[in-house]
């Protein structure tokens, strides 16, 4: 597992579709349903008869292996932050 510099692009490569994330208490938030490369950000599925999918900038990435990623915040605070909407990807 790799930890992530905000400040560079390195390991953002890493992300792919189908991955697990997780928030930094280790709930699984959902997958990464799209990469979006030039805005710098995942949509993330969840379960969709709960909660619809969520968008998280590659900046809350705190770590990343093949199979997985974990936010650097919590999930209802990801919620919070962008009212539960994904942008088109």
């Amino acid at each position: 597992m790799r930890r992530l510099d905000p400040g560079t692009s390195d390991g953002y490569d890493s992300i792919s579709i189908g991955q697990g994330v997780y928030d930094v208490d280790g709930t699984k938030v959902g997958s990464v349903e799209c990469i979006d490369w030039q805005a710098g950000a995942i949509t993330i599925a969840t379960n969709p008869f709960a909660q619809g999918a969520v968008l998280a900038s590659f900046a809350l990435i705190q770590w990343i292996n093949r199979r997985e990623l974990f936010l650097s915040c919590r999930e209802a605070d990801l919620r919070s932050s962008n009212g539960g909407k994904k942008d088109d990807c």
